[in-house]
């Protein structure tokens, strides 16, 4: 672990920006009516559960902020700049390419209304942004979590288990509700739940649990890597446990209960600590497959804003049913994203578009 980069947080990155292909093509198709479907269908849905990219990223970037022995004000503040001109730049050139890709017109006010709905989840073309937003809201109060984190760590740690008890406290609430409120009263329920909620910080409150988790992962790296296995068991519980849940929800209101719940859930963090568990002790063997892992997580942010446009391509030119094309479909995009991000990078006026 002495290398200035980590190999297995590379691994992990790749892994993440893996997981948000697949989401966006879309690889699985695990819709149900309730609980009645296949086997594979059932599988797809398992999978669904664990894929939350996003909490992994924005676990790294704490992991690898947190950790750094000094700190340059000015430098961080030309970074959060250079972030936020990168979120108008690619969302621009998103909401252009899109429209040019649909063969229809643009005008300035759609234009303007596309590019600002961006991180409210419901943008037609930007949208996959939004993680950008939760990250510049991380960085103006880094220069504070970061002078605690390796000044006052005693200080950082009890603010860790206030959010976490806040954030995923709560969201454990949430789902108890969810689950008895099929045979009996909650209302009393919902109104502390609702008195907890505005305690918490609404805005990003999240991505600065899972930015402080990737800390609390990084400060004592060793003593977290002796207890690899215990780390991994956990995310493994976390999973099946997840997938009851899921399940059980299903069943009891004859739908597919939305996957998606796993984002703000303590599973969700259970399985980021389960896959630093896993990853991080990798090393790179200079093989072909290990270059081509590495090479893809050294590169994440690139594929990350170029993705979407491959995916318009395929999607106005092809249509994709089976699970094979399907894959075949992620396969396509994770090379194509990846060969443009290589090909930017050697260009310098383009190389600061996919350098983050």
């Amino acid at each position: 672990m002495t290398k200035k980069r980590y190999d297995g947080i590379d691994l992990l990155k790749c892994i993440a920006i893996l997981m948000v292909i697949a989401l966006h093509v879309p690889l699985l198709h695990f819709y149900m009516n309730g609980v009645e479907g296949s086997l594979f269908r059932k599988v797809q849905f398992a999978l669904r559960i664990i894929m939350q990219p996003v909490p992994y990223f924005v676990a790294i970037n704490g992991f690898l902020m947190l950790k750094k022995r000094t700190f340059d004000l000015n430098a961080h503040i030309r970074k959060t700049l250079t972030m936020l001109l990168l979120f108008f730049i690619w969302a621009s050139i998103l909401v252009v390419l899109a429209r040019i890709i649909a063969r229809e017109g643009l005008t300035l006010k759609q234009f303007l209304i596309w590019v600002f709905e961006t991180g409210d989840g419901t943008g037609n073309y930007a949208g996959v942004l939004w993680f950008m937003e939760g990250l510049i809201s991380i960085y103006l109060i880094y220069p504070l979590l970061w002078r605690v984190y390796q000044e006052d760590f005693r200080s950082f740690r009890f603010f860790f288990v206030a959010l976490s008890i806040l954030v995923a406290g709560v969201s454990c609430l949430e789902m108890i509700r969810n689950a008895i409120h099929f045979n009996m009263d909650t209302e009393v329920l919902d109104q502390f739940i609702g008195l907890c909620k505005r305690f918490r910080t609404e805005i990003g409150g999240w991505f600065l649990f899972y930015f402080c988790l990737g800390g609390i992962i990084s400060h004592d790296l060793d003593r977290f890597l002796e207890k690899r296995r215990m780390m991994i068991f956990i995310g493994v519980a976390a999973w099946i446990v997840s997938y009851a849940f899921a399940y059980y929800m299903s069943a009891k209101q004859g739908s597919m209960y939305d996957p998606s719940f796993n984002y703000e859930s303590v599973f969700t963090a259970a399985f980021i600590v389960s896959m630093f568990a896993l990853a991080l002790p990798y090393q790179a063997n200079g093989k072909p497959l290990s270059k081509l892992l590495m090479g893809i997580g050294q590169n994440t942010f690139g594929i990350f804003v170029i993705h979407k446009i491959f995916i318009w391509i395929i999607d106005k030119h092809f249509e994709v049913f089976s699970f094979g094309e399907r894959l075949a479909t992620c396969l396509a995009v994770l090379a194509a994203s990846y060969l443009a991000t290589l090909l930017m990078n050697r260009i310098p006026v383009l190389k600061k578009l996919v350098m983050q």
